[in-house]
């Protein structure tokens, strides 16, 4: 859909459609999670701190961030070279004005439209499946820790695995397998898509714009593990 009303204005969808693909694309997200968060009636796990709301102000304030980033990033990599390109693939672009001739009341109005996807990468990267200040859970009995290889333990792999457990804390490495997760589905979903749907397409051009995908993605990955951890 951002495609179509960047590139190819007078083929989008109207409104209406919009809204409508748009809320089967957020419930199709937000349903299984919610399912998903579920605790088991008989769980001995309990969040030390239980949150309720479904939109509270730091829920609000990430999703906005998230937001922004995927905008800031959507428009400056088409300003840059994405436009050039998709042409040199051979894309049918019916029009670029909606990427170098935007005021910057058309960019915060992209920005606020970027809400749902803002809120479905926080929802997924940040947020704990039990408690949204991702507060410790007690288990009982106690799981042991793997503290990785051994200080004798050499080679490639040892050493990333131990800068991997001791540079990152529990948090961090979450953030960073959800981050690479969400990123690797964006881009396989993208590409296919694109490639496959746009009149003109190929894989050359869609693995462009899924690649700007996955790097605002990675992007809004590094930033929340930052907010996460001030």
């Amino acid at each position: 859909m951002h495609y179509m009303h960047t590139f190819q204005p007078s083929h989008s969808p109207l409104i209406p459609t919009l809204a409508v693909v748009a809320a089967g694309d957020l419930l199709s997200l937000y349903l299984p999670l919610l399912f998903l968060r579920q605790s088991p009636p008989d769980s001995k796990s309990t969040p030390a701190k239980k949150e309720n709301k479904i939109f509270d102000t730091t829920r609000l304030l990430t999703t906005l961030l998230t937001s922004t980033l995927y905008q800031l990033v959507l428009h400056s990599t088409g300003k840059k070279f994405l436009v050039g390109w998709l042409i040199s693939s051979g894309w049918d672009i019916e029009s670029v004005v909606r990427v170098h001739d935007a005021p910057e009341g058309v960019l915060l109005a992209r920005s606020l439209l970027m809400i749902p996807i803002g809120w479905a990468a926080s929802e997924i990267i940040f947020y704990s499946p039990n408690d949204a200040t991702d507060s410790a859970i007690t288990t009982y009995p106690p799981v042991e820790k793997n503290e990785g290889p051994g200080e004798e333990a050499t080679g490639v792999w040892a050493y990333i695995l131990r800068l991997w457990l001791k540079s990152l804390s529990p948090r961090g490495r979450k953030i960073v397998k959800r981050t690479l997760l969400v990123a690797a589905y964006q881009g396989v979903s993208a590409t296919v898509a694109l490639a496959g749907t746009v009149k003109g397409g190929d894989f050359k051009g869609a693995m462009g714009i899924s690649g700007v995908w996955t790097l605002a993605t990675v992007l809004v990955g590094a930033i929340l593990g930052w907010v996460g951890n001030v």
